[in-house]
Parts: C-alpha cells; structure tokens; sequence
C-alpha cells in the first residue's frame, strides 16, 4: 500500500496546475526576491563543478528552474552544460530556457523521477535544491544511493535546518504567502495568485505546512554522515557546510 506523503505537494500530480504554478512562484520569491539563497547556491555549485573539472550541471525537481536561470546566466558557467528536469515538469518553461541558450541548456520534457538510478553522461553534477524534505526519511538512504550511483557528484542544498530558531523563520513564509500577488502584480497570472492566495487562501496554508515540516524532516551533520558512509560508497567524500539556516551536503 503507498503512503500519503503530505509533503509532496509540488509532485502531486492531483494538485491543478495553477495551484502548482502559484505555491512555486512562492518559494521562488522567498528564495530568491527576499532572501539571497538562489544565488549563494548557484555561486557554490559553480565553484564545485569547477574544483572537479565537472562539465554537465542537471537540476533535479527543478520546478520553474529558478536556480538554472541564474546558472547560466552567470559569466563563470560558460563552457558548461545545463540539464532542467522534474517528476512534473514546467514544459513551457523548460523549453522557453532551451530556446533562450540553445545548446547550453537541455530541457527533459517527460517525467524525471530522481529517487531512481539513471546513467547521466561522465562528468555531471546533480544538483538538489529545497527539495531533500519532500522524501520521506525512510526513502532517503535509497535516494542517496540512486544519486551516487546516477552521476560523479552530487550536491543537496537546503534553505532550512533541524533547529527551533529555523522552524520559527521558516514559518514566516505566511506572510510573502498572502502578499504574493502584490508582489508579483506586474507579472501575468494576477487573476491565479488572487484566487489561491486571497479569495481561497490555499497557498499560505500549504506554504506554513512546508516550511514547518520542511525544517523538522531535515536531517544533521550526524544523520548525513551515517546515510552517506553506508549509501555514497567509499571513494566519496561528503562535504558538509551549514551557513545562517542554509544546509549544503555534497559527495
């Protein structure tokens, strides 16, 4: 019998597109308009690749593929390769980035599962970027184990950490929540942010839930060690860096 992962709610595939579209432009905004995450890790994830010589760059539950954008986007990812993919891929926009850097990004239409084993080329990094919360803890050592055995390197960034002081600001997402759609007015979709936001105020719910649960399912230094000294294999070695509420683990 499957279990009922109440944190999935982005791969859910019940959930309309319109409420997906929405509840990611929420997490983009505190990510990247509010806070500086996108681009502390496009700025480790560039230094990585070029420390091991890396030349292919795939986001995994990429979403609208904020962290893409700003990845090539930055004079210092020139000659690497970019790959943008998730279970629910955001098509439109996927192949909107390919059209805009032909032959620098890649776009995987269909359905990317990336808690399963795929032979990626030599030489790729896998990036995973707030979305390590989504798995049930259960499944995570397979997932560490599919990832080492998927690519040469892999790096899982989290915007929030196992600790009280980061629930407590986690949990402040309500307010960008509600306020999305004046922040987001001059852009299209004003009619959806409305309707999800303020007339059925669905996103700020959703948005309070997974940034409680997001903090509280984040494992520490010791659990990562552990999973990875069992799963990664042991010619990897794990890095581990934790900065304000930020959590990187790569290997």
């Amino acid at each position: 019998m499957k279990t009922f992962n109440v944190y999935q709610f982005n791969a859910d595939p019940r959930l309309p597109t319109p409420l997906r579209q929405t509840l990611l432009e929420t997490f983009e905004v505190c990510n990247e308009v509010l806070a500086s995450f996108y681009v502390e890790v496009s700025n480790e994830v560039l230094a990585f690749a070029r420390s091991r010589g890396l030349k292919n760059i795939v986001e995994l539950g990429a979403g609208h593929a904020p962290l893409t954008r700003l990845l090539v986007d930055n004079p210092e990812s020139h000659g690497l390769n970019f790959v943008i993919c998730d279970l629910i891929p955001a098509v439109e926009q996927y192949q909107e980035l390919e059209l805009k850097y032909p032959g620098r990004v890649t776009a995987l239409t269909e359905s990317v599962d990336f808690s399963t084993t795929r032979a990626w080329p030599p030489s790729t990094l896998l990036v995973l970027c707030a979305a390590i919360h989504h798995v049930p803890t259960q499944k995570r050592p397979a997932l560490v184990h599919a990832l080492s055995l998927s690519a040469d390197s892999v790096m899982v960034f989290a915007p929030v950490r196992k600790t009280w002081l980061s629930v407590l600001l986690a949990m402040a997402i309500i307010f960008p929540a509600i306020a999305l759609p004046i922040l987001l007015w001059k852009k299209p979709g004003r009619l959806r942010r409305v309707l999800w936001c303020w007339l059925v105020p669905v996103i700020p719910l959703i948005a309070l839930w997974d940034g409680f649960g997001g903090s509280l399912r984040q494992w520490n230094e010791r659990e990562w060690r552990e999973v990875l000294a069992r799963e990664a294999g042991e010619q990897r070695e794990p890095f581990l860096k934790h900065w304000g509420n930020r959590q990187l683990v790569a290997w």
